[in-house]
């Protein structure tokens, strides 16, 4: 009899410490959610993933440099996070990051591919005015010194303020005319220096514009270029 009480006694313990544990983990999965995309600045050919407690944020798809996720939802909480080089177990720059409800950020892989760095951007994703768009300008070139962004429809030039490495401009919201031409110049020279791209921007859509590569590459793939990303 004491045998079976014993055993009744211990099947409720395990079922009660399952209960808690189970608690725990939906505790973590409550709260507002946080979002996040990530992008990848490091001029190198090294493709990387990113992960947010071993889960990879860029799914089966390595960031190549220049390549950016979409939003993923995170609970809000403090996470582990760390790169990991692509086809490997190679863990780079662990971190613990605090995700905060309802805040959208970007985040951008800096440094060298075998020394990570972490830069953060908070972001706005709200549309005010669905005839018009939103445009922000980053500068993420390491060595480029302060770099000045211009769009020009037509006639008419559109320019933001120099930014120097790991500087941004607020937003500018414009209406969006057909295609764009988009030039990159350098601030003490004013002359350009990366390759004319064109766009065209769509009405109630956000867009990074960004500066990435080195003026000192010999390698096209890495050299001073503009890019255009796409945040809605």
């Amino acid at each position: 009899m004491k045998n079976i009480k014993k055993q009744i006694f211990a099947a409720a313990l395990v079922i009660m410490i399952s209960a808690i544990s189970s608690c725990k983990k939906e505790a973590n999965l409550g709260g507002d959610i946080a979002f996040v995309a990530v992008y990848n600045a490091i001029p190198s050919a090294t493709a990387l993933n990113f992960l947010i407690d071993n889960r990879v944020v860029n799914g089966s798809t390595p960031l190549i440099f220049g390549a950016n996720t979409a939003y993923t939802g995170v609970y809000q909480g403090t996470y582990t996070a760390q790169t990991v080089v692509a086809n490997s177990s190679t863990a780079l720059a662990p971190t613990q990051v605090s995700f905060e409800g309802k805040i959208s950020r970007s985040l951008f892989l800096t440094g060298t591919a075998t020394a990570v760095n972490y830069f953060w951007i908070t972001d706005d994703l709200s549309v005010v005015d669905t005839e018009r768009a939103k445009v922000r300008f980053l500068n993420m070139s390491p060595d480029a010194g302060a770099l000045i962004l211009e769009l020009q429809l037509l006639g008419t030039k559109t320019t933001f303020a120099d930014r120097s490495n790991q500087q941004y401009t607020d937003y500018i919201s414009f209406t969006p005319g057909t295609e764009y031409t988009i030039n990159l110049l350098d601030k003490a020279t004013n002359t350009s220096v990366a390759t004319t791209i064109r766009a065209t921007f769509t009405k109630g859509k956000i867009y990074t514009i960004w500066a990435k590569g080195l003026t000192g590459s010999t390698v096209d793939a890495e050299k001073l270029s503009i890019q255009l990303s796409v945040q809605n």
